[in-house]
């Protein structure tokens, strides 16, 4: 018969699925000191664990490490497989479009993050998907909501709009003419997806080759029973361009708008009553171009600027929406004008006209 008190191996049993291997052997070792000489023995053998495992709690309590909340030591656990493989990165970005001879302005892929895989195992790097999405959420790529691997007639699509796009960003930046990307994000989107799609959620990447700043503006809490309360968000959206734009030096009265697939599922058609309504309200010449789903991040942002709506429904907790807009200019005033009518596919690309 065990001369442990029943009260303690009730407690512990309790304890015992909320413990890691750490916190479990100090609750033993509490117990075993509290016992006297003999204590770690008779503790192993009350509870069923080996004497060594009391023992080594006993000198963790007593240690220099019992502040430590470490469960490894310092150097334990695998390594990064940056640090175990630094060329694995290079080469990911390298399978990244438009390619790495040139210097783009957005960076995508079609791919999924298992073909990456397998692309990067026949170069003789050893990688799982799930190590490809980390590396590409760490280095600011981003998977738009509503993205699924596509067929290839959707991939060609897809990819000639980012192309497109690329150099028209590059075309208006070479003339000095301002260019504002849009996104929309709810809480909840951005949950990391299945290894067989494309990495999740978005982030800054380490080597951005511009000084990026930051600023956060407090929105308005809409009503959901509101039939006009999704368009909340597309007029936050608008609201943050105007009041970007109002805060600049007098430009030539062209504005590029990127809006990603977030803004299209706000309301395609709202954006672009939006866009026509700030034509006039501002006199701009603004042309618009949506990106449509796929894994990509823009590699220079001069300015970030985010704004929150949260939409309240009866019966249910407030929705949290974050507009961010990002900016990329150059100083100075606009040298000349660039033609204000995008080319490809109408329903990504247009242009609205301030009214006379």
């Amino acid at each position: 018969m065990s001369d442990v008190p029943e009260s303690f191996l009730k407690e512990f049993r309790l304890l015992e699925p909320h413990l890691d291997e750490r916190q479990r052997r100090l609750v033993l070792a509490a117990r075993a000191v509290s016992l006297g000489q003999g204590g770690a023995r008779r503790i192993a053998r009350a509870v069923g664990v080996h004497p060594h495992t009391v023992s080594k709690g006993i000198r963790e309590l007593q240690g220099p490490e019992q502040s430590r909340g470490n469960l490894r030591r310092p150097g334990g656990g695998r390594k990064k497989i940056t640090e175990s493989n630094p060329e694995v990165l290079p080469a990911l970005l390298d399978l990244m479009e438009p390619g790495p001879a040139t210097t783009p302005h957005l960076q995508w892929t079609a791919s999924s993050t298992r073909a990456l895989a397998a692309d990067l195992q026949r170069r003789g790097h050893r990688i799982s998907a799930w190590s490809v999405a980390s590396l590409l959420r760490q280095n600011g790529f981003r998977l738009f909501p509503g993205s699924r691997p596509a067929g290839h007639e959707s991939q060609l699509d897809r990819r000639e709009q980012y192309r497109r796009v690329n150099e028209r960003v590059g075309q208006w930046l070479a003339t000095r003419q301002p260019v504002v990307t849009v996104s929309i994000r709810r809480d909840g989107i951005g949950v990391p997806a299945a290894p067989d799609t494309a990495y999740p959620r978005d982030a800054r990447p380490p080597d951005t080759a511009t000084a990026t700043t930051s600023r956060q503006a407090a929105g308005p809490i809409a009503d959901g029973a509101d039939r006009n309360a999704e368009d909340g968000r597309v007029t936050l959206a608008a609201g943050a361009i105007r009041t970007w734009w109002e805060r600049q030096p007098a430009w030539s009265g062209q504005l590029l708008v990127v809006a990603d697939t977030t803004v299209w599922a706000a309301g395609s058609r709202a954006w672009r009553r939006a866009m026509t309504k700030l034509a006039g309200e501002t006199g701009l010449l603004i042309s618009v171009c949506y990106l449509p789903p796929i894994t990509m991040r823009w590699v220079r942002i001069n300015e970030l600027i985010r704004s929150t709506l949260m939409v309240q429904r009866s019966g249910r907790e407030p929705d949290r929406h974050e507009v961010e807009l990002g900016v990329m200019a150059g100083t100075g005033r606009g040298t000349r004008r660039v033609a204000p009518a995008p080319e490809g596919p109408p329903a990504w690309n247009y242009t609205v006209a301030p009214t006379t």
